[in-house]
């Protein structure tokens, strides 16, 4: 991964670019509310920690307005999907249904994926 602005779009350049820029700053607020404010939240609390996630993910709708092509969409697919296909596996319908539709607005590529958001059972 190179420092040159122009080699690629997943480049060093561009991701510091993606958690800099103020058009994807949301992106740092995601990643702080994901983990501290949800995944730490669920030891104690499944739902409630859940319920941070769901509402931490507004801020990708947030990067895609800003920024569609944005490489931390990207890595944050890469990273974080399957994740969110296991967090959602115990969430009641009409949560899964709301994170199925956010995720499928910026990933709609990832259909197969997501949809074991909606086949896995409660």
């Amino acid at each position: 991964m190179g420092g040159k602005a122009f080699e690629d779009n997943k480049n060093r350049y561009a991701v510091l670019s993606a958690y800099t820029e103020t058009n994807t700053s949301p992106i740092r607020q995601l990643m702080y509310d994901y983990h501290r404010q949800g995944l730490d939240q669920m030891v104690v609390t499944v739902d409630k920690g859940r319920s941070t996630i769901t509402h931490t993910l507004e801020n990708l709708a947030k990067i895609y307005d800003a920024a569609p092509m944005s490489v931390c969409l990207s890595m944050f697919k890469d990273a974080k999907l399957d994740e969110l296909v296991n967090i959602y596996s115990k969430a009641g319908v009409s949560e899964k249904e709301n994170v199925y539709e956010m995720l499928y607005q910026i990933y709609p590529a990832e259909t197969e994926r997501l949809d074991k958001i909606k086949q896995t059972s409660n």
